[in-house]
């Protein structure tokens, strides 16, 4: 399928990952800075501030318990009215509302597993009402293979090419093995994946040095355009991160 791309640029994603409303990583910082970052991890809006100040481009706020409840709608609300860029949500919808809810107060996107949540027909509701830019399809591997019971068997190519008719225009993908066992993607897979079904890539994980982004980014007018970075941005992977632990220890003294 062909598409046209123009003065793309790759886009590095954080992600803040939170259970019971608080991140799950801490970031590793300089000697003597580690209540600062203790605290910073107990408080998403102040970590999401600081992001923004390190230059990130846009935020995806993960919610990893089972139950995205009331307080964790208005606490992603909070975080987006915080900052001045985009906010993109990844959870466990229950429901058509929710995901409403998020859109309707400026989320700029939601990440939804069409085979872990709500009906199919609900979905299809959501990108016709709010445009497929706004909704991202997340699949979820084991070696390349879906991670789903009912789907098992299913080849990968043709369930993409389900999403395509749902309706979504990108996929978020997670390779359950990849990740585990810190292997690189089969980028030239997911490429081939992303011509034949005309969708977009974001990497979920499995980028965790400057060598693996800057081949990632390689495949920038292959469909793959983007890389969300959870706990090896934490680890301070990059080389850029130094320069603002220390700028941040110096702030603390």
């Amino acid at each position: 399928m062909n598409r046209i791309y123009q003065n793309k640029i790759f886009l590095v994603i954080p992600e803040v990952k939170l259970t019971d409303g608080k991140c799950i990583f801490r970031i590793k910082g300089e000697q003597g800075t580690e209540e600062f970052y203790k605290k910073l991890a107990g408080n998403p809006i102040e970590l999401c501030c600081m992001l923004r100040r390190e230059n990130a481009r846009t935020i995806l706020l993960s919610i990893i318990d089972d139950n995205l409840n009331e307080a964790y709608l208005q606490l992603i609300v909070k975080i987006s009215n915080a900052v001045d860029i985009p906010i993109q949500v990844s959870a466990n919808f229950s429901d058509y509302e929710q995901c409403k809810y998020l859109l309707d107060n400026d989320i700029l996107r939601i990440h939804i597993n069409p085979l872990a949540s709500f009906s199919f027909n609900s979905i299809e509701e959501l990108i016709k009402k709010y445009k497929s830019t706004r909704i991202n399809a997340s699949v979820v591997t084991e070696n390349y293979r879906l991670n789903n019971e009912k789907y098992f068997g299913v080849a990968l190519e043709d369930y993409y090419f389900q999403l395509r008719e749902l309706g979504f225009k990108r996929i978020v993908f997670n390779d359950i093995d990849t990740v585990k066992n810190q292997k690189e993607y089969d980028l030239d897979l997911l490429k081939d994946l992303s011509f034949k079904s005309g969708m977009d890539v974001t990497i979920y994980h499995g980028v965790t040095t400057p060598q693996d982004l800057w081949r990632v980014n390689e495949y920038l007018y292959s469909g793959i355009d983007s890389v969300i970075l959870s706990e090896e941005l934490y680890h301070n992977n990059f080389p850029c991160q130094k320069i603002w632990r220390i700028a941040e220890s110096e702030l603390e003294r």
